[in-house]
């Protein structure tokens, strides 16, 4: 059950099974890599087991289906991918899928089968399939939205010492002894939600470190219930502080704050200061401290929103024209741009070389202009 991502709309078009990404190169969006994630986070995964309140089969009506699966498969254009994992709650032979854009489509289960909708822009994304391997717990994928179809097959992820997957940062409905948190895969580069122990007591603002550097123990940090360690706005990719869980924008409360999204965790952020791309002095950008530059990242807006919102992130070595694949593998005044730094643009602020060329999906108080040369 896999949705595919629609990057250069920023919205994805597919659900269960198939939901695209357009990697459409001459429009910067959130899909592209690295364009809105930091070095330090922006891989991660799940495991399979189900949500933390996921219902099985009502009297045998339904197999459970519950839990986090990274993809595999294609579409019948190669503008658009597959997104890297999804995590599935079920409650009875009710499903809700959400995926790495902050999307949720709804359906049933039923038998081994299901089916998931969601209406997008006067149309509606049907996704259905079943299992294609009982054994290894892995379901087919078969997705439509108006003339895009996508196949594969979604397999269940592993995520060590969990209690239960694609449970809510904000809700922390994970019992008194656990927490909820973006964590990572231990098969695949990727992210989800899951509830592990709940150990750290960091509160928010404090600088915390990471049980290890190695990609399954992002998460498991000194930070307290409801908190992740981040290194976004920090001076380099270790250096860390306790930052609020969100979900969607209006989660963050402190004023001047969004919610940027954690690598392909669905549906999950840490609350951040916005900056203002040219509002500053130098390479910091208004609101950015040393060593730091201002650039629009992904973000979750409102629900089923996902945005670009520009926040403060360190700066790479990359110039203009370098291979990227995270935005801070780019230099102070560049964004990575459909896997290339390009430097930024808006209409007061002309390229030296090239045109400018505005980002689609920027979030509200974000200038509609900005974007990147090229």
């Amino acid at each position: 059950m896999v949705p595919l991502k629609l990057l250069s709309s920023l919205t994805f078009v597919a659900a269960l099974s198939a939901g695209c990404s357009s990697s459409n190169a001459s429009t910067p969006s959130g899909g592209d890599s690295g364009v809105g994630q930091d070095s330090g986070d922006a891989a991660t995964g799940g495991d399979s087991a189900p949500a933390a309140d996921a219902g099985g089969a009502e009297g045998g009506a339904c197999q459970d289906l519950g839990g986090v699966y990274t993809t595999s498969g294609g579409c019948s254009s190669s503008a658009y991918v597959l997104p890297s994992i999804v995590c599935l709650r079920q409650t009875g032979c009710t499903l809700r899928l959400s995926d790495t854009g902050g999307v949720t489509f709804t359906g049933t289960v039923t038998g081994s089968a299901y089916s998931v909708t969601r209406p997008i822009s006067g149309i509606t994304e049907t996704c259905s399939g079943g299992a294609a391997d009982a054994g290894a717990g892995q379901e087919s994928i078969s997705c439509t939205a108006s003339v895009i179809t996508c196949a594969g097959t979604a397999a269940p992820a592993t995520i060590k010492d969990s209690t239960g997957t694609c449970c809510d940062v904000m809700a922390q409905d994970c019992g008194t002894s656990a927490r909820c948190t973006a964590v990572g895969v231990v098969t695949g580069a990727a992210l989800a939600t899951a509830c592990i122990p709940d150990t750290g007591t960091g509160n928010a603002g404090d600088a915390c470190t990471r049980a290890s550097a190695d990609i399954t123990d992002v998460g498991r940090d000194t930070c307290a219930k409801g908190l992740y360690c981040a290194n976004f706005g920090s001076v380099d990719a270790n250096t860390r502080f306790c930052r609020p869980l969100c979900a969607q924008a209006s989660d963050c409360t402190a004023t001047g704050t969004a919610c940027q999204a954690i690598g392909s965790a669905p549906q999950t952020g840490a609350c951040m200061p916005e900056c203002s791309v040219f509002g500053g002095a130098g390479d910091a950008g208004s609101g950015c401290g040393p060593g730091n530059t201002c650039r629009p990242v992904d973000a979750l807006g409102q629900p089923e929103t996902p945005v670009l919102d520009t926040f403060c992130s360190f700066a790479g070595a990359g110039a203009a024209g370098a291979t990227c694949k995270y935005a801070t593998d780019c230099g102070a005044g560049l964004a990575c741009s459909s896997g290339t730094c390009a430097a930024l643009c808006d209409s007061a602020h002309a390229c030296t070389t090239g045109t400018c060329k505005a980002f689609t999906g920027l979030a509200p108080g974000v200038d509609a202009t900005l974007g990147t040369c090229g």
